[in-house]
This record gives C-alpha cells, structure tokens and sequence, in this order.
C-alpha cells in the first residue's frame, strides 16, 4: 500500500499542499503582527487627548510602513481646532472654533481606507491563496486521468501471461488515480477549512479592532451636519470681519481727528506768520511806490 504514496502524481499534490500552508500561516502571521502593532499605536492615546497629541501620533502612523499610506490619506479629512492642535501642517482643512469641545472629526469612514483589501490582500498574494483549492481540485482529475492514460496505453494482449500483467498494471494505475483524486479533493476542503478558520481568528479579528480604534478615536459626522457647520463658521467669520472693519474705521478716524487737533496750533502759527509776511510785503509796495 505504501508503495503507492511514491507515485509522482501523488507526491505533486501532496508537496503543493504543505507549501500552500506554510505560504498561508506565515502570511497570516505577518499580517496579524503588523495589524497587532497598528492596534497598540492607537491604543496608546485617547479620543480627548488625541488633539494635544496629535504630532506624536501622526509621526507614529506615518512611521510605520504597513498603514502609512492609508493614514495619509485619511489624514486629509480630519477636522480638528488649529488653535488646540500642536502640529496642523500636514492637514488640509483646519478650522476655527468648529467644535466646542477637543473631539478631531471627519467625514470619512475609516473603512473606506483600512479594510481586507487594503490591510489584508494587498500585503500577500490573496488571489493565489483563493485559488489554492481550486488548483488542488484540479490537480486530482489531472493525474487521474494520466494515470488511467498510462494504464491503458501499457495493455498488451498478444499473450495470456502479458494480458495479465498488463491488467494487474491498469487496476494498480487505476487505484492510484483514485488515490490521487481522494488525497486532492480531501486537500482542497482541509485547505479551505484551515484557511477560514485562521483568516478571521490572524487578520480579521484584528482587523475589526483596528477599525473600532479608530472610530474611537475620530468622532465621525456627516457631510451634511460639517457644510451645516462650515456655513455657520463662514457666517461668524463675516461677522467678525464686519465688526473688525467697523473698529478700524472708527480707529482711523479717531486718530485722524487726533492728529489733526495736534498740528491745529502749528497751523495756526503759520497762518499767523503767513499773515504777517503779507502785510510786510504790503508795506514795501506802498513805500515803493510813493519814491517812484
């Protein structure tokens, strides 16, 4: 019986197997390491200190390889204090008193940019994983077939003792077939089986926890409700610069009246001496004309 396991059909499948495992548990391994480090980053802070924080743990995000990319862009939709905030460079939209308390908002769902897609296929070859039972599936009628091929083409009946031992190879070729059909289809489930079980217990699970830190720490509200609020702000901002302009024309002239009361005794003076100057003028024109 055990002769039949060093078929090479047989130790095909059987050697695809234990690699598309060891391919599956280390993927999943190093996802469910660098989604666990994610998750301890963010557990570090809290949603009411996060906005005095916020350089600290935008450097910790932007540092770490596995969600750079994806906090960057999230980043762009934060809404948050600038007055509160110790470092607001890199955001993109920054305004005044949008919120009376220290919550940072957005607009966006933190799924759209940390999902499977992003924090799970895209770190491993997904698709070959998906395929594997497929492939195993495949492989079994694949060798089957060869196998009975084989058989077949190796009957020889021009002799009793020749038509024997070509009818004793076709029914071994046979049994390996079966065997190589039983030992791919089993391989194709077990995989399917691991597979499932692992992938929620190694990425999606932490995944999950990834997802509800940041929901934690970034209250979410509408797109509606933050053109409500930014259209308010735009109003109080056109108050203020209404009551502003108002203070500096009444500063203007304020200063204007002040400096003019200043430099009204000058004025004087030199109306006064303009005054006498013409009258001294007015002499020497009337003395001129009197030796003429």
């Amino acid at each position: 019986m055990m002769h039949i396991f060093t078929d090479p059909g047989i130790i095909l499948v059987i050697l695809f197997f234990i690699y598309c495992i060891i391919y599956l548990f280390s993927n999943f391994k190093k996802v469910n390491k660098n989604l666990i480090g994610v998750l301890n980053v963010l557990k570090n802070f809290k949603s009411d200190e996060l906005i005095y924080r916020f350089k600290e743990f935008d450097n910790s995000l932007t540092k770490n390889d596995y969600v750079n990319t994806y906090w960057v862009k999230y980043k762009e939709n934060l809404i948050f204090n600038r007055n509160k905030t110790s470092d607001v460079s890199s955001i993109s939209l920054n305004m005044k008193n949008v919120n009376k308390d220290d919550y940072i908002q957005t607009t966006e769902d933190p799924l759209f940019y940390f999902n499977e897609e992003t924090l799970v296929h895209s770190k491993y070859n997904y698709k070959f994983l998906n395929a594997t039972p497929t492939i195993l599936t495949g492989l079994g009628p694949l060798f089957t077939f060869l196998s009975i091929a084989i058989g077949f083409s190796n009957i020889d009946f021009s002799t009793n003792e020749q038509t024997l031992v070509s009818v004793t190879s076709l029914l071994s070729s046979l049994k390996v077939a079966a065997v190589v059909s039983v030992l791919a289809v089993s391989g194709a489930l077990l995989f399917t089986l691991i597979e499932r079980i692992y992938y929620n217990k190694l990425c999606i699970q932490p995944l999950n926890q990834v997802i509800r830190e940041f929901n934690r720490l970034f209250e979410r509200i509408t797109s509606e409700k933050f053109l409500v609020m930014l259209l308010r702000e735009n109003k109080a901002q056109n108050v203020e610069l209404i009551s502003e302009i108002k203070k500096i024309n009444t500063s203007i002239n304020s200063n204007i009246s002040s400096q003019v009361n200043q430099i009204e005794p000058y004025l004087e003076n030199i109306i006064y001496g303009l005054n006498k100057l013409r009258v001294t003028l007015d002499k020497k024109d009337a003395e001129s004309q009197l030796f003429e």
